[in-house]
């Protein structure tokens, strides 16, 4: 058996603290921006004020994150690992398709509205959009999120919960709008439904039409 010299043990001891220690200084910098971005908005928010908030210089800020736009967009890629683990757990519940997808829209819109200040943070962007979404639409996992619907549905059509005339891409399509549906409502609204209220009206429209049910059944 080999042993490494001690010079290289206590080298590899110090590179693994280093990176410990950058990828604690990393997560800070990532509070004090998200905190920064909520009370300020985007436009007010200065990278000085970051370093600040960490106890940092801003040029060593700047050895972590480039750019005001670098940091945002790392928030945001935060945001989409979370809710992509969010979709693997529910789709991985013994429940109905049905069931899945209910919850799937409720869990969306709950997120969509503990995250709505950091929603209206983004929005002072404005039309100068640049870099932060020529970079998350590029990372932005679209195509894995329409595989795993496009499993769901093909599962519900082929249990009998959901009609198999209908084309699986227009199902996923339609789930796709409507999970998005409730961020343009809690950013216009005055006074928008609660998750739960706005999710129960969805899942009636999905899964029951707009047609008025029959007399018998009001």
């Amino acid at each position: 058996m080999t042993t490494r010299p001690v010079a290289d043990r206590q080298a590899s001891t110090t590179m693994s603290f280093k990176a410990r220690q950058r990828e604690a200084r990393t997560a800070l910098i990532l509070q004090a921006a998200h905190d920064e971005l909520i009370a300020k908005g985007y436009r007010d928010v200065a990278m000085d004020e970051i370093a600040a908030q960490v106890g940092i210089s801003k040029g060593t800020l700047y050895l972590h994150f480039a750019s005001k736009e670098a940091l945002v967009v790392r928030l945001l890629e935060q945001e989409i690992a979370q809710f992509l683990g969010l979709i693997d757990q529910i789709m991985s519940q013994e429940m109905t398709v049905r069931a899945r997808l209910e919850r799937i829209l409720l869990e969306t819109y709950r997120g969509i509205r503990n995250g709505q200040q950091f929603l209206l943070a983004l929005r002072s962007i404005g039309g100068n959009k640049g870099d932060i979404w020529d970079r998350l639409e590029k990372q932005l996992p679209a195509t894995e999120l329409t595989g795993r619907f496009t499993r769901l549905f093909a599962e519900g059509k082929q249990s009998g919960e959901l009609d198999a005339t209908i084309p699986t891409a227009i199902m996923v399509a339609l789930f796709f709008s409507l999970m998005q549906m409730y961020a343009e409502q809690q950013l216009t609204e005055s006074q928008p439904l609660l998750p739960e209220a706005f999710a129960a009206v969805v899942n009636r429209v999905l899964f029951q039409g707009l047609a008025a049910p029959p007399p018998s059944a009001r």
